[in-house]
């Protein structure tokens, strides 16, 4: 699901026995995506063997999962179980969750860890990302917070300038508030973007809905 924008983190907690065997099985499962993924990160948690970090882990690479499956519920809950698990909260452990807690309608929760996940950013020296604004944004877009969205669209924008899914959203921000014109310019360097596969893949299962709307503003997809 190109919109998830998930990655994996390989830890190195020190297990034994059959602990070993069962997690580190896991958790190469899901990074090669078998389809015993999920079976075996049911047993490493169940077995109590299992160092606390190593459950918090197998939670997140089972919520990960999930969303995958489009599971957007049971994805929140089990980052929510890693949460309490891990000694510390990771960006991207923010940025994941953010986009679960949007996807099962949890909108304000959303929202506040997307902010989360900027402040760790920001804290880290980096500065902000396209990844960030874009969730930020998109959440806001959610709770109909149409200039604040179009604000964290804009910030993320220099950072990846050929992302066509920005452009879509912001697109429905600026037509929202009643700016056709704003609309019409973002549709119109969408449509440019989407003549590259990579811009065609960046917009994903909006592709349809968009080619609708650059015809309903008279955008030529071409």
């Amino acid at each position: 699901m190109r919109h998830l924008l998930l990655a994996l983190a390989v830890f190195g907690f020190p297990l034994t026995g059959q602990a070993q065997a069962s997690c580190e099985e896991a958790f190469d499962a899901t990074r090669q995506g078998k389809a015993s993924a999920m079976q075996l990160l049911g047993d490493c948690l169940s077995s109590s063997a299992a160092p606390t970090e190593v459950r918090g882990q197998a939670f997140e690479y089972r919520a990960w999962l999930h969303a995958e499956a489009a599971n957007f519920k049971e994805a929140a809950l089990d980052q929510e179980r890693s949460f309490s698990l891990l000694p510390r909260l990771t960006y991207r452990s923010l940025i994941n969750h953010s986009l679960y807690l949007r996807h099962a309608l949890r909108r304000e929760e959303s929202l506040i860890f997307a902010r989360i996940a900027e402040a760790v950013e920001s804290a880290s020296g980096e500065g902000t990302s396209m990844k960030t604004q874009y969730h930020l944004g998109w959440s806001l877009l959610e709770l109909e917070r149409h200039a604040e969205a179009v604000s964290a669209f804009t910030r993320g924008i220099p950072y990846q300038p050929d992302y066509s899914a920005v452009y879509w959203l912001r697109a429905q921000a600026y037509e929202r508030m009643g700016n056709a014109e704003s609309a019409k310019a973002d549709l119109v360097t969408l449509s440019t973007l989407l003549r590259t596969s990579k811009g065609r893949e960046d917009l994903g299962k909006w592709r349809e809905a968009a080619a609708e709307k650059l015809r309903v503003y008279g955008v030529s997809a071409r």
